[in-house]
């Protein structure tokens, strides 16, 4: 797949924080369009940010969130990999398979650390991912993917722990006549 038309790079890799007289720019071949479009992994900058002094842990990052975006597309619960097919698709750079597993362990470790909800067990034998939440999903779908409640709930809790005096329950009802309970729920008075 050809994946520029056209570029024009005013840029040295021996010097990259030089100033360039003209602007550098890179036009998208229209098949790499098409298959960014129609094959999305969902990502989160912010992550990819937090990320970004480690390689290994970016190529992880990407990696995972396009599994947990297919085992959650085909309904099936977990992933296994062993480790050498893992690193076949992660880490070739690596000559032994130590070196490798050390690496790979820090780096699901720095992935956690920003996508806490990422669901995997790392072993000697291999990698087990879960189905779960994606890094873009609603913070509420989250929320219930993960065993908590969402917004409307968390609210509703909130309001039913409140309680009102008197005199508070007084001037709303002054302020809104007909309204009954300021909360709608019985259960604050």
């Amino acid at each position: 797949m050809t994946v520029t038309r056209r570029y024009d790079l005013w840029w040295s890799y021996k010097d990259p924080e030089q100033n360039a007289l003209f602007d550098s720019w890179i036009e998208l071949g229209e098949g790499f369009y098409e298959a960014i479009i129609e094959n999305p992994i969902p990502l989160k900058l912010a992550h990819l940010k937090a990320l970004r002094k480690s390689s290994l842990a970016i190529d992880f990052y990407v990696w995972a969130s396009y599994r947990l975006y297919n085992l959650n597309q085909s309904k099936q619960k977990t992933l296994f990999l062993p480790l050498l097919i893992l690193q076949h698709q992660l880490g070739s750079d690596f000559n032994r398979k130590i070196d490798f597993q050390r690496a790979i362990a820090q780096a699901i470790g720095k992935v956690k650390v920003v996508f806490p909800h990422l669901d995997c067990d790392f072993d000697r034998e291999g990698l087990t991912l879960r189905a779960g939440i994606l890094p873009l999903a609603d913070p509420d779908r989250q929320a219930v993917f993960a065993g908590t409640p969402n917004r409307a709930t968390r609210t509703r809790q909130a309001l039913e722990a409140r309680r009102f005096d008197e005199e508070t329950l007084l001037r709303v009802r002054a302020m809104a006549p007909g309204v009954g309970h300021p909360c709608s729920i019985p259960s604050v008075l």
